[in-house]
């Protein structure tokens, strides 16, 4: 699992949140990469984010989640823990396009984590394109560039 057929790993773990479709997981974990839900990776859909914000943190996992709360209401823990996320944004969002949002930016996002020096914040909507959105990052070098205007 999470190896590609030489062996080489094809990306970090993720776990996604009960707040999206457990299909995600599913279909990413059948194209090789390590990812969980929560009832996977706790034995029960009734885990508080106060548990699962250290465990991420001590596992390097990065959490895939819906939670438009997470960010403002566990930004000093998901800091101090050193978490990495994926907000997926959107109201009312079906299973399907919660998958095409995580689909369509994963790629990206799998690169920014493998280069990156610390723990990154980014989200994704319908509207944005195939680069997930960075807004917060641990270490400075992480940050996007900032583009020049002429």
């Amino acid at each position: 699992m999470g190896e590609s057929p030489s062996g080489s790993r094809l990306g970090p773990d993720f776990l996604v949140d009960n707040d999206l479709s457990p299909l995600i997981a599913k279909a990413l974990e059948a194209f090789g990469f390590n990812v969980q839900t929560v009832e996977q990776a706790f034995g029960s859909r009734d885990v508080k984010d106060e548990q699962i914000i250290p465990w991420l943190g001590s596992t390097q996992t990065v959490w895939i989640t819906h939670d438009k709360k997470a960010k403002s209401r566990h930004a000093i823990s998901l800091k101090a823990n050193r978490v990495s996320l994926l907000c997926v944004r959107g109201d009312k969002l079906s299973s399907w396009d919660q998958f095409k949002i995580v689909v369509r930016v994963f790629d990206v996002l799998c690169e920014k984590l493998r280069k990156r020096r610390g723990a990154i914040h980014c989200r994704a909507s319908l509207q944005s394109g195939p680069t997930p959105t960075v807004y917060w990052t641990e270490r400075p070098e992480d940050r996007p560039r900032e583009h020049k205007r002429r």
